[in-house]
């Protein structure tokens, strides 16, 4: 079926047409409108691209040109207007795909550019609902956009990946490995700006090992505490290795778990790992080498100091799930103390195996400690603990949580 039939060729070569501006222009090129982007994106578009390659051009000039008119990429363009119907940014993702496919006749450049400001700025008029929250949460809120919050930050996932691509295909590194980094992992990291407390869940594609060590383990929440909030005066762990990652002369491993960048600063602390089963039950406390998270290194005793300020004050995603891993770090704060301790002792026998290698990079070490915890029987010590404590004269006040409960 020929692709014209699909859309309505408004005008043929430099005749005058209304644009989405509302005011007349001529274009060089066939001037197409009536794209429901959001249900062609995935198929017919992409169709197109490979069988009707002159077609696809005009359809790429066209948006592009709307793009210049209006000053924003079209969601869902109805004769000369813009109907702002459906959510997304599938406009972004079908120019993307015709130049990543290698069709020709329109003005690329110009496209990107419209393509990129809508992703990182709010428009006076179009573009992507709720770009602020995208930018500055990694998700679209509740709080600021009255329905599809989830089904937008899905979409602009989709987007943020595509112009990556973009991006690459152009030969512009940096923004590649922004957008592509962005919608890998923005949708998924939990950023508290009051508190900059980060964290996310994370699941390994199944591989060939046991299933039943597979079974047993759904996924992890990885929790971080971003430099903000780290406690002024605390200085990572200074070795010939560099203890901050990514250092060009480290050489430093794929990372298997990084946060994307939150705030202003480039430190990140790894605080623990905690393992669930596929009912949701914590099953096992961890720590990573460094290559895994890409995290700033600070002696053990710093990062326990830093449990204290893992607080997470919004209510998104979920505040019972923040609350939840709140709770969890407090009442396994003192496990958690001793695995932060072998884990550097991991990471310094390792280089005393191994002194020719950066062990902070080394991938053949990935789990530096690992505890089995039972949170049933934990929260019977603590309540027994608790009971024990009420029959005595209470305390002025309770410890430190970096002290551990009990102590």
């Amino acid at each position: 079926m020929k692709f014209k039939t699909w859309y309505i060729v408004a005008d043929d070569f430099f005749r005058p047409r209304r644009g989405i501006d509302q005011s007349v222009h001529h274009a060089s090129f066939r001037y197409m409108t009536d794209f429901s982007l959001w249900d062609t994106y995935r198929n017919l578009v992409p169709l197109v691209d490979l069988l009707y390659p002159e077609d696809a051009a005009d359809l790429a000039a066209s948006l592009v040109q709307m793009g210049k008119d209006g000053g924003f990429l079209p969601r869902w363009p109805i004769g000369p207007g813009e109907s702002g119907g459906m959510i997304g940014d599938g406009a972004t993702i079908a120019l993307a795909d015709a130049y990543v496919k290698g069709v020709t006749g329109w003005d690329a450049q110009a496209g990107y550019d419209i393509a990129k400001k809508q992703a990182t700025t709010e428009l006076p008029k179009g573009g992507r609902d709720g770009v602020a929250d995208w930018v500055t949460l990694g998700y679209v809120s509740t709080d600021t956009s009255t329905s599809s919050s989830v089904s937008k930050t899905l979409e602009y996932a989709a987007a943020d990946d595509a112009l990556g691509n973009w991006a690459a295909a152009m030969g512009n590194a940096s923004d590649a490995t922004a957008f592509r980094d962005h919608a890998r992992a923005a949708w998924h990291a939990v950023y508290d700006p009051a508190t900059h407390v980060q964290y996310f869940y994370h699941r390994h594609p199944r591989s060939n090992g046991s299933a039943a060590t597979e079974a047993a383990e759904h996924g992890h929440f990885h929790l971080f505490l971003r430099g903000e909030a780290i406690p002024a005066g605390t200085r990572p762990l200074l070795l010939p290795e560099a203890a901050v990652a990514n250092a060009p002369a480290n050489s430093p491993a794929p990372r298997q778990s990084a946060p994307l960048k939150r705030g202003g600063r480039d430190e990140v602390c790894h605080l623990v790992a905690i393992a669930v089963d596929p009912a949701g039950e914590p099953t096992r406390l961890f720590t990573t080498n460094r290559w895994v998270t890409g995290e700033t290194w600070y002696r053990a005793d710093d990062v326990i100091a830093m449990l204290d300020r893992f607080r997470i004050a919004t209510g998104e995603p979920s505040a019972l799930l923040n609350r939840w891993l709140e709770a969890l770090v407090r009442l396994f704060q003192p496990e958690i103390g001793v695995l932060l301790r072998n884990r550097d002792q991991a990471v310094m026998n390792w280089r005393w195996r191994w002194p020719r290698r950066n062990a902070f990079e080394d991938t053949r070490l990935e789990i530096a400690s690992s505890f089995p915890i039972d949170l049933a029987a934990r929260l019977k010590a603590a309540e027994a603990t608790g009971q024990a404590s009420s029959k005595r004269r209470a305390p002025a006040s309770l410890p430190s949580m970096a002290e551990g409960w009990g102590a």
